[in-house]
């Protein structure tokens, strides 16, 4: 049997147990009954579904094993999701795109996900709508969003706070107001981010050379590969933020990468994204 603790028991009173949807009451006593909830749920589909929920509920019951929050919490819901967290890849670059999106991001907050996702291809501040011919207010403002849709959709639910991953090309127009966007303590407390570097970008930092700065092919301004790195370092001493995500190593592992040098970031299989 499980051994809960007092704080442990009223933890799962308060967040874990499952509810009466309709009223809101706290339909469960105790851990077993939850884990019985979560083995059934998830054994239902196995061939032997009787054999899989006993083998799952003993393995939890004596705690040799225990799966994540959102399975704890959302088993036998059927509007919840039991992944703590997903990836929605590369917002594109158009309003209705982006919006839908956000609506993307804030549905799989609701079900309890975290959610990541990479802005690189948001054009930066400053560039031309042609549409409209005003000018974009670059990735941070949709980042602000980002922020406010997570802390706004957590509200309303009981499993635990908003989390996201943002990301950005190391080389985006944008990345010196990304890599200082999280410089003040509890700004943009609903995402963490992370700049995506290649070996080659990597290779001017060590050798102290200029990058252009691109998007969607044009050049906006040359730079010191180092300057981007620098910064990235003292956001990380400061306060823990932003970190790297290194693209070639990710995916000189991918198990899709079976195409001898020619894998890229147009195989749809190309990770330039992770979760939180």
């Amino acid at each position: 049997m499980a051994v809960i603790s007092e704080n442990t028991q009223k933890l799962l009173e308060e967040r874990y147990f499952y509810r009466n949807k309709d009223t809101g009451e706290i339909l469960e006593k105790t851990a077993e009954e939850m884990f019985r909830r979560v083995a059934k749920f998830v054994s239902s589909k196995e061939e032997d579904a009787q054999k899989w929920e006993d083998i799952f509920f003993e393995m939890m019951n004596e705690q040799l094993f225990m799966p994540n929050t959102p399975t704890l919490i959302g088993a036998g819901y059927k509007e919840k999701c039991l992944s703590a967290c997903s990836v929605i890849g590369e917002y594109p670059d158009s309003l209705e795109g982006i919006y839908d999106y956000i609506w993307k991001n804030a549905k799989l907050t609701k079900y309890g996900c975290g959610v990541g996702q990479s802005l690189s291809k948001i054009r930066p501040k400053g560039e031309v709508i042609k549409s409209s011919g005003g000018k974009s207010s670059g990735v941070l403002n949709w980042m602000k969003l980002i922020n406010t849709v997570a802390e706004t959709t957590i509200q309303g639910d009981k499993a635990r706070r908003a989390a996201n991953m943002v990301i950005l090309r190391f080389n985006h127009p944008d990345i010196m107001s990304f890599i200082t966007s999280k410089k003040d303590d509890g700004n943009l407390s609903s995402m963490n981010i992370s700049v995506s570097i290649t070996d080659d970008e990597m290779k001017a930092v060590e050798n102290d050379e200029y990058i252009w700065l691109e998007w969607n092919g044009k050049k906006y301004k040359e730079i010191k590969a180092r300057e981007i790195f620098n910064a990235v370092l003292e956001g990380m001493h400061s306060n823990g933020e932003p970190s790297f995500i290194w693209l070639n190593n990710i995916n000189n592992k991918n198990p899709f990468n079976m195409q001898d040098g020619s894998f890229n970031e147009v195989d749809p299989h190309w990770i330039g994204t992770t979760n939180p």
